[in-house]
């Protein structure tokens, strides 16, 4: 079957602190295309390249943080989807995320992630399908 080829970029909120940026303005998912997928390529390869060659050193910090920005802010202007999730699906599909990276070591049951923010399962699947 077809292989699966990802690069995972995460971060502390705090990096981002001081840049002018919104990471929930980003899509959760995109299929991109032409011009956009080479630029999303070159952003991420650079950001993983730099992360690599530049581990540990300080001035380093910066450097990231801004390539970070740089790439949320480009993804953040790509046209939106024929279909976009209303704003109360968008905002429930972002507290599951928040949730999902502070509890994903202790479980992975969608009841607990729904009973947490205080919805049904069946609310978090119309948020997580809305966006995605």
């Amino acid at each position: 079957g077809p292989q699966l080829d990802a690069t995972v970029v995460s971060w502390d909120p705090a990096a981002l602190r001081g840049l002018d940026v919104d990471p929930d303005a980003v899509p959760a998912w995109l299929q991109l295309a032409g011009e956009d997928e080479d630029a999303v390529i070159n952003e991420v390869s650079q950001l993983a390249v730099d992360c690599q060659r530049h581990r540990g050193l300080a001035v380093a910090r910066g450097l990231l943080r801004h390539q970070l920005a740089v790439l949320l802010l480009r993804l953040s202007m790509l046209p939106e989807r024929a279909h976009p999730a209303t704003r109360a699906e968008a905002a429930t599909f972002h507290r599951l995320c928040r949730e999902v990276e502070r509890g994903y070591q202790h479980t992975r049951r969608v009841e607990d992630y729904a009973a947490r923010l205080g919805c049904s399962v069946r609310t978090l699947t119309r948020a997580c399908l809305a966006v995605t």
